[in-house]
């Protein structure tokens, strides 16, 4: 009882099971008289259904627990037990929905039949309701988010050039059009030398995006020499449904490089020096 509870994501949609009745046996959770949808609910207020055959496939990944807090009747408000949710299961004949359990707390579950409590505790009308792990559905709309930030380093402003995404992703912020990002600040805080974007993938989906910047003259340098031509910056985040985020930043010119930073930012820099501030002041972090 005192293993350590998964980490699971604010942002991350809540899923719930009716059940008519239910057991815990052999350290699997089984619901009884169960639909073949599930509703869920986010904290902005957007809620859905989604066929449980779609929820164990997206949610239930390897090494990646869901946390479920179970709600009998007679439970009050506090008292319901909480599990690490593993092996999902249903079967459509028999209306059953179950997953291997462990339970995380010190909670009692209302017992229908006390005669049956020697082969496991059997109860009545339930609600689960299931949190995935962080790693899953960890963007604002269910999904994962692709989070990209440039500091403009280089001595030279940069400008964009291309901006591309996958269909499913929503812009959140995009790039603006023709951004021009200096590296000789204007305000004291330095703000005007980084810019932010980000692509959101939507309710149970991977996402990714890329943004391609040149180097130009900096518009805060009167009569600055212009950069050599055709250099640039590529920057990608791709968040795959099942696999690990990736966050790269390539330059075509090797004096050009990037520095990866903190909040998934990239420090462009090169050859030429900068009149920077002592530090740039990251205000916006990934996921939000």
């Amino acid at each position: 009882m005192g293993a350590v509870v998964p980490s699971v994501s604010a942002a991350a949609p809540t899923f719930t099971h009716s059940a008519k009745t239910g057991e815990l046996k052999g350290g699997r959770l089984t619901l009884h008289g169960v639909r073949a949808r599930v509703s869920w609910v986010l904290g902005g207020g957007d809620f859905g259904v989604v066929h449980v055959n779609r929820l164990h496939s997206r949610i239930f990944l390897e090494g990646r627990p869901a946390i479920g807090t179970l709600h009998v009747a007679g439970h009050r408000g506090g008292d319901e037990p909480a599990f690490r949710l593993t092996r999902p299961r249903y079967n459509a004949k028999r209306h059953t929905v179950g997953y291997r359990a462990k339970q995380l707390n010190k909670r009692r579950i209302p017992v229908r039949d006390a005669r049956a409590a020697q082969s496991g505790v059997q109860f009545g009308a339930a609600s689960l309701s299931i949190v995935p792990n962080d790693q899953v559905a960890s963007g604002d709309n269910g999904g994962h988010d692709c989070p990209i930030g440039l500091v403009n380093e280089t001595g030279y402003g940069v400008e964009a050039a291309a901006e591309s995404k996958w269909d499913t992703d929503s812009w959140d912020p995009g790039i603006p059009f023709q951004a021009l990002v200096p590296s000789h600040s204007k305000l004291a805080t330095g703000a005007d030398t980084e810019l932010f974007w980000q692509s959101d993938g939507g309710f149970l989906r991977g996402c990714s995006n890329q943004g391609v910047w040149v180097l130009t003259t900096d518009p805060n340098v009167a009569g600055q020499v212009p950069p050599p031509a055709g250099i640039s910056f590529t920057m990608t985040h791709t968040y795959p449904w099942t696999d690990p985020s990736t966050n790269t930043c390539t330059s075509s010119d090797p004096q050009y490089y990037c520095v990866a930073s903190s909040n998934n930012y990239w420090l462009l820099r090169g050859p030429v020096a900068c009149c920077m501030p002592a530090r740039v002041a990251f205000r916006r972090s990934p996921g939000r």
